[in-house]
């Protein structure tokens, strides 16, 4: 085998050298990227996307983050393969991350995801250490004290919705406070499930509540079907009587106020209005009649007066 030369060794050192110095001083950052470049552990600078020059043999070091990408953190929970059938790991630690404590002192699993977007990478990387697993420890911790401002039943039921606003409130608050560079857009709880130790027991509980449930609502029925149409009826019936009593009242009135101006009439002339009561009065009675009879006290016998109208007769009373 032919020994290399010094001066070939040289220059393949040389070569190397070089390549190295090429690979150690140019990085390409994409686009939905930025590069945090220190030197010496101390930032430097932020490069945008593209081609970028930094000193090479590690005096400089380029830390890319991506800061337009949707991140993403899952409790309670571990995707192992993500497509149309996901498959998951639950393992003791996924288990006791997503283990709460109710106010009503309720052990309760809470899986949830949180997803998140870095604003600020330079923050992100030199604010907190390990950013990535102290927002882990950051929501866990504001899940318990939500979970704890909520009843057991509250939770598996009705406050899903509010309990995720809260979250998503709190941990914000917390990541503005410590600056970490980082904005949450979502907070999602995938499934809320009591221990598996209880989850038996739990089920036979819940069959139970919806049993009672289905025959309130049974009886609620029944109830609408018998008792609001009789209330309806009632209530009818009494609105036609304060109707009727309404109209009696102003028909009384109304009569007391006629009859109290006639006799105001009757004292001022008193033969003249009882004249004029009589032939009114008469008025209203003649024509209902098929025949009249005048007796007279001087006859012995009735003479009827046939077709008489009541403008004929008005004309003799006068």
């Amino acid at each position: 085998m032919k020994k290399l030369s010094p001066k070939s060794i040289v220059v393949i050192v040389i070569i190397v050298i070089g390549v190295f110095f090429l690979f150690s001083s140019f990085y390409t950052v994409d686009k939905d990227e930025r590069a945090v470049v220190t030197r010496f552990g101390k930032y430097l600078r932020t490069a945008g996307p593209g081609l970028n020059l930094k000193m090479p043999f590690g005096i400089e070091l380029a830390t890319k983050i991506p800061v337009r990408r949707i991140l993403k953190e899952e409790f309670g929970f571990k995707t192992i393969k993500a497509g149309i059938k996901s498959e998951f790991y639950k393992g003791k630690a996924q288990i006791e991350e997503a283990r709460m404590l109710t106010a009503d002192l309720k052990i309760i699993q809470i899986e949830w995801i949180i997803q998140y977007k870095i604003t600020d990478p330079v923050n992100f990387l030199f604010k907190v250490r390990d950013p990535k697993n102290s927002l882990r420890a950051f929501a866990i911790i504001a899940m318990s004290q939500i979970a704890g401002n909520y009843l057991f039943d509250e939770i598996i039921t009705i406050a899903k919705s509010e309990m995720t606003n809260k979250m998503q409130e709190l941990l914000q608050s917390i990541i503005n406070k410590l600056e970490m560079g980082i904005l949450i857009k979502t907070v999602e709880l995938i499934n809320v499930t009591p221990p598996r130790e209880v989850e038996t027991s739990y089920n036979e509980v819940l069959q139970a509540q919806q049993e009672k449930e289905r025959i309130i609502n049974e009886a609620k029925q029944e109830y609408n079907k018998k008792v609001i149409p009789v209330e309806g009826q009632a209530e009818r019936m009494i609105a036609e009587a304060e109707g009727y009593k309404a109209e009696r009242v102003k028909v009384a009135s109304g009569d007391a106020k006629y009859f109290n101006s006639l006799y105001r009439e009757y004292i001022k002339a008193p033969e003249v209005t009882k004249k004029r009561i009589y032939l009114e009065t008469m008025s209203e009675i003649l024509p209902n009649m098929e025949k009249i009879y005048i007796i007279d006290e001087k006859q012995k016998n009735l003479v009827p007066l046939l077709q008489m109208g009541l403008k004929s007769f008005t004309e003799k009373g006068e």
